[in-house]
């Protein structure tokens, strides 16, 4: 045999001296002679559930702590929001505009196949007509009206294609029949326009009142004003004509009270005719201006 086989299965360099054969090697082979002994299983005692300690985890006890009871509060009152409605004519027969949507509300100026222009013409012709069917009409104003005056109005109505100066005011209320307040935001003062014949049952109630705002020449219908409070807040004119009484009708302090109502603090002071003449020019310019 190879000696190379022999250091392959045995390793020995002198293994040929030794051994002449592989008989030699029986003692190590796998035969029938020769078996591993047999390993007994291993028995295995069964654990014990009593003798394995299993420690307990105690939950925390739950404490219920007791309902307070609630406050008696007063519910807050929340006032509601005051809304305001303001119709600004964009017609340039603006202060008659104005008259007409609060008698007919703004829905009547959008019918559809409608010519604001005639719709407001044809309503003014019969406000003529009524005022031309007795001369002494328009003396049912609460101002007092001349003759002139009374004719001036007339011809206005049916010649003038627009009505923008308070004047008109004056056959407006007398038609319809309801109190028209004209608030001029400069000076801080109103003009009333009421016929006579109207008769006022409950004081309190304002809804027949008419309250027009003109400011620095632009008049608008306030729909959500209330005729108490432009009584309480502003100044009273005696006529649209004559916004003021006679000089010697105010004293000193009346005038400079009215002066820095309308053009603020004043720390020049003035002799009470300037201080008329200046308040006097300011009123009669913002009544007899031309609105749009």
């Amino acid at each position: 045999m190879d000696e190379k086989i022999y250091k392959l299965f045995i390793g020995q360099k002198n293994f040929m001296l030794e051994n002449t054969s592989l008989d030699s090697l029986n003692q190590f082979m796998m035969t029938a002679n020769f078996v591993l002994p047999e390993l007994e299983p291993v028995k295995l005692e069964p654990v014990k559930l009593e003798n394995i300690m299993v420690e307990l985890i105690k939950p925390e006890p739950i404490i219920i702590k007791p309902i307070l009871e609630k406050p008696n509060l007063e519910p807050v009152k929340l006032e509601p929001t005051k809304q305001t409605f303001h119709f600004y004519p964009k017609s340039k027969d603006s202060v008659f505009t104005c008259v007409y949507v609060a008698i007919y509300g703004e829905q009547a100026l959008s019918q559809k196949g409608v010519n604001i222009t005639n719709l407001l013409m044809n309503e003014k012709r019969l406000i003529s007509e009524h005022c031309n069917s007795n001369p002494a009409v328009l003396k049912a104003s609460n101002y007092k009206v001349t003759i002139a005056k009374m004719n001036e109005i007339k011809c206005e109505l049916m010649t003038q294609p627009f009505m923008n100066k308070i004047g008109g005011l004056v056959a407006c209320s007398i038609y319809y029949k309801r109190p028209i307040y004209a608030v001029f935001e400069e000076i801080g003062a109103y003009l009333r326009f009421e016929s006579k014949e109207y008769v006022d049952n409950d004081e309190e109630d304002d809804s027949d009142d008419i309250i027009l705002r003109i400011n620095s020449s632009r008049i608008f219908l306030d729909q959500s004003g209330k005729s108490a409070d432009i009584r309480a807040k502003y100044l009273a004119l005696p006529h649209y004509e004559k916004p003021m009484l006679g000089a010697s009708n105010y004293k000193l302090d009346e005038l400079t009270a009215m002066y820095s109502r309308i053009f603020g603090p004043n720390e020049t002071k003035m002799s009470k005719p300037e201080y008329y003449e200046k308040i006097l020019v300011k009123m009669s310019a913002c009544i007899s201006a031309k609105l749009f």
